[in-house]
């Protein structure tokens, strides 16, 4: 099976849209949360990744327990750019027999793609201490070297980037 168009995936997110816009103001939650799961599968599979974060967050409460936690660790596992995890999300029976346009979608989604200079920090040899803070020697200092303040430092990224 080829590549979709990326406009087709376009105007398949604007239909589920409108879709879900009709279930809900029939409170028909179910159909929602399977949309939902759809609408995040048109997402990744367009590259938006912040637009699956989006949709999650906006219809994932109509998603039962069992999908809510799946859709979490594929999210994650797409930010993280994870492509093991993702799989085995992807591979979960409640996303694998979905409707057939949907479970092929997802079979044929492309996964994260990590970038292998990011995985484990190497120390070199004469490198200070700051360099080395990965190594089992490095020092961390506590809270008195600090004046008080790793509190702060820890929670610098806390609220996220916004």
């Amino acid at each position: 099976m080829g590549r979709m168009d990326p406009e087709r995936y376009d105007q398949a997110a604007d239909v589920l849209r409108r879709e879900m816009g009709l279930h809900q103001e029939s409170d028909n939650i179910p159909a929602m949360g399977r949309l939902t799961v759809a609408m995040i599968l048109v997402q990744l599979a367009r590259g938006d990744y912040v637009g699956a974060e989006k949709a999650f967050k906006e219809w994932g409460n109509c998603c039962d327990a069992p999908e809510v936690q799946t859709l979490e660790t594929l999210l994650q596992a797409y930010d993280e750019e994870d492509a093991d995890t993702a799989r085995t999300a992807l591979n979960n029976p409640f996303i694998k027999y979905m409707d057939v346009e949907y479970a092929r979608l997802a079979r044929d989604l492309p996964l994260p793609q990590g970038i292998a200079s990011v995985s484990k920090p190497t120390v070199r040899e004469n490198a200070a201490p700051s360099s080395a803070s990965d190594s089992e020697e490095a020092k961390k200092p506590d809270a008195g070297e600090l004046g008080g303040d790793l509190e702060d430092d820890d929670d610098e990224f806390a609220g996220g980037l916004c």
